[in-house]
């Protein structure tokens, strides 16, 4: 490794070698107030390969670099290709730096089991290079679909939870719709006191599509600009923090232009989440999530009582507005039955019906227990839903089936 003085726009920030889950803007704050006071940082890592410089540990620093005005800094410059610049990010951060989240070791894992190369070397060949333990990187590839095959519409996959072979009925994934009749459904009445029945229905399949993805690779299922709403419940805690962005990125691929995206989120970090997706969608407003007496949660770090959760508005462009919209709306209840972080179906009822028209399609990445499925479907609207999940998608599959 040489020393080199390299102007930042010269440097290639290529997400790919991007070693943490997020970048964290209290980290890169703290490092640019150091910065300012003299102190001394290790220099940022780049690999160099036909002309470009691509950084593979020190984003946090040239962020802070770039934060107070710095044209340049001082790298250390390795000859060497693209994935060689992946592989090393990887491991960055062990030893040094802000400490790694589960979410940044999951990240590094996640980069080599999912290439066709790296696949193949065994549990401890990929601890010893993201430095994590093998059990962690046993546990993470369980999860991930390692076995695929088409045979009276059956797929095989290994279970996330018991780590044995099991198998899904995909008879209905990847199905065309149809359209459906033009009926549109009764409005309702009245948003806030309505109370909306429990769908106890089987639903057209034609109507509806599922299938299995990561976040990250939705696009890879939907066809570009066909969807009219995204309306979905992502994980809140901190190291699914990524899952927004990656979120919006493909929302601005998929929506169609002048879509909404409605995602529900936790208040601990919703101003960084905000940011991160204002990256690559239009923010329009932040929305109520209204949860009565008894269905309330506690953040007992602030000593608050929570009874609402932000609905985080946004659209691939300028939003087409068809009518007014409410920003608050109630949830009824908490469906706990078939997902831990169940909503109520009433709740994303009132988000869907606030949001879309009837014979319109909404999407949910983060399908879970099947509620906006259900929603949606109950609204006459077509509905597509994924999960990095084989077992949601299942359970979705089989409730929608009645």
């Amino acid at each position: 490794m040489e020393l080199a003085e390299l102007e930042i726009t010269n440097i290639t920030k290529d997400k790919r070698t991007q070693p943490r889950a997020i970048i964290d803007e209290f980290i890169v704050n703290e490092y640019r107030l150091d910065m300012l006071n003299g102190d001394s940082f290790p220099p940022p890592v780049v690999f160099k390969e036909n002309g470009n410089n691509y950084l593979a540990d020190g984003w946090h620093r040239v962020a802070a670099a770039e934060m107070i005005g710095k044209t340049t800094i001082w790298c250390g410059v390795i000859d060497g290709t693209l994935r060689d610049a992946i592989l090393y990010s990887c491991s960055v951060n062990a030893d040094h730096g802000k400490r790694r989240t589960n979410g940044d070791k999951e990240r590094a894992v996640k980069k080599l089991l999912n290439d066709s190369e790296w696949a193949t070397w065994g549990d401890h060949e990929i601890a010893r290079q993201c430095k994590v333990t093998h059990p962690f990187v046993g546990r993470i590839r369980k999860e991930i679909l390692v076995t695929v095959t088409s045979m009276d519409n059956k797929r095989t996959f290994i279970h996330p939870k018991t780590g044995m072979p099991a198998i899904m009925d995909v008879s209905n994934i990847g199905r065309k719709s149809e359209p459906i009749p033009d009926d549109e459904p009764e409005p309702t009445p009245d948003f806030f006191n309505t109370p909306l029945p429990e769908p106890k229905q089987k639903y057209d399949p034609l109507n509806y599509r599922l299938f299995v993805s990561p976040i990250n690779e939705l696009s890879d299922h939907v066809e570009p600009a066909s969807i009219d709403a995204i309306i979905t419940d992502p994980p809140y805690p901190k190291e699914y923090m990524h899952c927004y962005e990656e979120l919006a990125e493909q929302a601005s691929i998929i929506l169609k232009p002048g879509g909404i995206l409605v995602a529900m989120a936790g208040h601990n970090y919703i101003d960084a989440i905000i940011e991160m997706m204002k990256h690559h969608l239009h923010y329009h407003w932040l929305g109520c999530y209204y949860m009565p007496e008894g269905h309330h949660a506690s953040l007992a770090y602030y000593g608050v009582s929570v009874y609402w959760k932000p609905l985080i508005i946004m659209s691939r462009g300028d939003w087409i507005k068809t009518n007014t919209f409410k920003d608050t709306m109630i949830n009824d209840n908490a469906d706990k039955n078939f997902h831990e972080w169940g909503q109520g179906i009433s709740g994303f009822e009132r988000i869907i019906e606030n949001f879309t028209k009837p014979n319109q399609t909404v999407l949910d990445p983060f399908v879970g227990g099947g509620t906006t499925a259900i929603a949606a479907l109950n609204l006459g609207r077509y509905f597509i839903g994924s999960d990095i999940s084989p077992d949601e998608v299942t359970k979705t599959e089989d409730r929608l089936h009645g």
